[in-house]
Formats: C-alpha cells, structure tokens, sequence
C-alpha cells in the first residue's frame, strides 16, 4: 500500500519526526523540518534522470534499430558497496523526444519557493521516492492553522506537496492539503482532494516548464489557498446551529430513512447506524468537546464514514480514495449543512 522504494535495505523515504511518526513506521527520521539538501540525502533521492536512446532488434536479426522519436527515462545513481563506488542505470519509462526531465532537486527547489522560502531554509517536512523511482514527492510545512482562536479552537496542519513522475504519464504538479503526505496512498488522497477543489497547478514536461514554474509562483498564490478556502467554509458551518435535530437532517440526506415495507434487518441498519453517528456527536472530539454547530455535526458524520468498518484495509483505502462513496458521502453532507445558513 506505501509503494515507497526500498534500496539494500532501505526506504527511500523520510521525514520530520517532530511532526510525529508516518502509519508505516518506515524511512529515516529526520529532527525536525529540512532543508532540500538535508532531505534529499536522507530519503535516497539525490539522484539524476537523464534521456537515452531506444532500440529495437533489426527485422533481420541482425542488430538494433533506434526508435524514432521516442527515449527512454534512465535513472543514473552512483552507489557506494564492497567494490567501491559504481554507476547503476535504472530505466524509469519511454518519453517522447522533446520530454523536459525535472529532476528531484529542481521539484523540491521549486515546492520551497512557491511558500516564499529560500533555498537554505528548514521547511521540508516528508519526502519519498515510489514506484521503483518512476515518482517522486515532497511536502512542505504551511504551518499549524487554528480555527475560530477565540471559541472552540480547533487545531489544523496544513501542507504544500508537489509531485512529480519520471515515467511520462503526468505532469509535475503542486497543491495544498491537510493530508500529510507520507506513502503512495496519502499522496493519493490528498491530490484527489486538492482535484475537487481545482487548487491543482500543473506543469507538463516540455519545454516551456520553467518559466511555467516562475508564473506559478508568482500567480497561483497556492500556499494561501488553502487557508482562506478552508477557513471561510469551516467558518461558515461553524456559525450554523447544530445539534441533534440538525444532525437527523443530515443523516436522512445521506441514508435514505426505510419505509414500513422494508426488511426488519435493513431497519435495523438503518438505527444502529443513526444511533452510533448521534453517539460520536456527543463525544469530546465533536460536540462534547467543541459545542454544537455544523462544523461539529459534519465532523461526527466524517468520523463515522472514516472509522465504520471493521476491515481496516477497506477502512484506509475507503477514507483516502477521494473518489470513493465515502469521500462523496462527505461532500454530500458538507453541501446539507452548508445549505441551512
């Protein structure tokens, strides 16, 4: 499920332990945020692309033919074992001729400028490389985000990812998220759900990529996005009533209440379900904790859909696939809540 690269023995893949530990336990920690430098060293990433020629086997048998228009991505790595140090070539994908390859350091040079960093400056809180080293991540810390200081004073970590694939099958792409990126399946997740909001910015492998990174940076204003989209819409269900009344309202919307002809087992449910989603409304995680509101009748739902079922794969594939019923049950309740303003 992590698809993080392993190289003898070890995971591509770290991150700032300040930050807490990643769901899988694997990679190397870092004390507190990076810089590129330091990251890309300990994630095994500071590595280069290059383009090479394809060939095939002549009609004839008797020697190779060079594919027009087409190369090949080859990672170059220089390794260090028994031996001393030697060159391993890692073919990564087949890209047209005029591919403009980003390297791993470009990407995450250019995730630090888009917050308005430097160069030298610690803000790097995860990096990876999955996939047998065709993709490429890195998130950035935005910062903790604190809803409504004054009341309830709910805590939000916020990122900035930027992805990057070395196969030719998607762009280079930056976006906001609350997700922190730490696999292949939170990467995932939290590009789906930059995706339903358009805070996508992406940049095709051509030859115009980089002045089409500078107009990013200085148009997009993606670092901020996040902050003001989010808090305007938690604000905004934070000032409608909430409660229990509210919270039927809602959970009629998104499970249809069974009429007298159904069975006594889809009755049955239909209530356990309505009974547990009114039980974690009470709880100190939403209304118990945080008073009644729509942010906290949206929170209760969202805690259900994410934690119900008892398989715990279905339960995290369910809770990060942002194409998921789930992830449009959410949506659903969102627009419910949203609605009685």
């Amino acid at each position: 499920m992590h698809a993080i690269e392993i190289s003898n023995t070890e995971h591509r893949f770290a991150y700032n332990g300040d930050n807490g530990s990643t769901w899988h336990g694997l990679g190397t920690r870092v004390d507190g945020l990076a810089t590129v430098d330091q990251m890309l060293t300990a994630a095994l990433a500071d590595w280069r692309v290059e383009k090479q020629a394809l060939y095939v086997q002549s009609p004839d048998g008797t020697g190779l033919v060079e594919v027009p228009n087409k190369v090949a991505t080859v990672r170059v790595e220089h390794m260090l074992n028994a031996d001393g140090f030697t060159t391993e070539y890692t073919p990564l994908g087949v890209v047209g001729k005029d591919y403009a390859i980003e390297q791993n350091r470009e990407a995450a040079e250019w995730a630090v400028e888009l917050v308005g960093a430097s160069g030298n400056d610690a803000v790097i809180d995860t990096m990876g490389v999955l996939h047998d080293g065709r993709e490429f991540f890195v998130g950035v810390d935005l910062g903790t985000l604190v809803l409504d200081p004054d009341g309830i004073g709910d805590v939000i970590k916020r990122f900035l990812v930027v992805r990057n694939r070395h196969d030719g099958t998607s762009s280079l792409c930056a976006f906001p998220t609350m997700t922190r990126v730490v696999c292949h399946n939170t990467l995932t997740a939290a590009w789906g759900g930059a995706k339903r909001n358009s805070q996508i910015h992406n940049v095709r492998h051509t030859s115009g990529k980089d002045w089409r990174k500078q107009d990013a940076i200085a148009a997009m204003g993606i670092a901020r996005a996040i902050s003001e989209q989010f808090v305007e819409t938690a604000t905004q269900m934070m000032s409608i009533e909430g409660g229990h009344n509210v919270l039927d309202a809602v959970i009629d919307t998104l499970w249809e209440k069974p009429n007298a002809s159904a069975s006594d087992r889809t009755r049955t449910l239909w209530t356990n379900r309505r009974n547990r989603i009114h039980r974690l409304y009470t709880t100190d995680t939403n209304a118990g904790g945080f008073g009644d509101s729509g942010w906290t009748v949206w929170n209760a739902v969202g805690e259900y859909l994410d934690h119900s079922r008892k398989d715990l794969r279905k339960r995290a594939i369910a809770s990060m696939d942002p194409m998921s019923e789930d992830a449009r049950l959410k949506d659903k309740a969102l627009g419910k809540i949203l609605s009685l303003v």
